[in-house]
């Protein structure tokens, strides 16, 4: 039992000590070359950077999506010619339908003063002579009532002279989130295909820069796993510094455009800030980039053995 767990131990030592020979390996094949492996981490960076982007847009517009959603305000404009009587009228009348949760009355000078927060109105308002707006009533559904139906049926009524609710939008914008999700799923397999391509090709040409060498271990008894492994820890390490390079990326990416978001915000007086993903989710990004690594590698290290032993 003692000799069994020894030859066990032993056994354990050694694969442990051959994949750390191999992952030194791997790495030093990779410095040895730093222009050329930079720019293939560059290229897959890139690859890999642009459905992560992609992901990361449809992320803030799914964001900015719910809060349409949970937004169900109908807002109702009185004809021009309707005072604040006629605002009270209706309010009394939308608070006594059962499909009306809560009536808010808007005077002509909140409109006007909310206009005015707008810096870009400030000289279209300064040449009115009088306030333009009309009575508004903002509406909130009851709970279970069918918005849509509701705001239907007020637009019929002659004395509003428009409607405004967000169902159009939102249903717009599902349609384009929808379009935007099936679009990265198609580009993030597009790319993959691209990254296997890639990696596999960088180890063809690094194989067969080593041919010779290969042959030489080959000859002195080494194993097909004994010559694939330091090429599948070099394509990890391809996949590995290409997701984290992409990952910085995308943070500047988003950095840079903080302000302008910032400024599109204040504008429409929104509270919307880019969000980036979770530790959660790019920690079995990268693990995935490094397993696409491997794989690559092993197809091309795989297609090379297969070849020399033909030859």
């Amino acid at each position: 039992m003692t000799a069994q767990r020894k030859a066990t131990g032993s056994s354990l030592q050694r694969w442990l000590r051959q994949h750390r020979q191999a992952a030194a390996l791997g790495w030093q094949r990779l410095v040895e070359r730093p222009f050329g492996n930079g720019l293939t981490i560059a290229v897959l960076a890139v690859a890999f950077a642009l459905p992560a982007a992609v992901a990361l847009v449809l992320k803030q517009a799914e964001q900015l999506g719910g809060s349409l959603r949970e937004s169900r305000e109908i807002a109702l404009f009185l004809a021009p010619s309707l005072g604040a009587g006629d605002a009270e009228r209706w309010a009394t009348r939308l608070r006594d339908d059962h499909a009306v949760a809560t009536v808010a009355v808007r005077d002509p000078e909140q409109g006007l003063a909310e206009l005015a927060g707008m810096r870009e109105l400030d000289d279209a308002l300064a040449l009115l002579e009088h306030n333009p707006l009309p009575w508004v009533l903002v509406v909130e559904p009851a709970p279970g009532a069918d918005d849509h139906a509701l705001a239907e049926r007020l637009r019929q009524e002659e004395e509003i002279d428009f409607v405004q609710h967000d169902a159009a939008w939102r249903a717009r914008l599902d349609a384009w989130l929808t379009l935007g999700r099936r679009i990265a799923v198609l580009l993030g397999l597009g790319l993959v295909a691209a990254g296997l391509l890639i990696i596999g090709n960088t180890v063809r040409l690094e194989l067969r820069a080593r041919a010779e060498e290969i042959a030489v271990l080959r000859l002195l008894g080494a194993d097909d796993a004994y010559v694939r492994r330091p090429f599948l820890y070099l394509g990890a390490a391809y996949g590995l510094l290409a997701a984290l390079l992409a990952v910085g990326l995308n943070l500047l990416g988003m950095h840079a455009l903080d302000s302008a978001v910032a400024g599109v915000s204040a504008v429409y007086g929104a509270d919307f800030v880019l969000t980036g993903f979770p530790i959660a989710q790019v920690l079995p990004a990268v693990v995935a980039a490094c397993v696409l690594g491997m794989v690559g590698a092993a197809l091309a290290v795989g297609h090379h053995l297969r070849q020399s032993e033909v030859a």
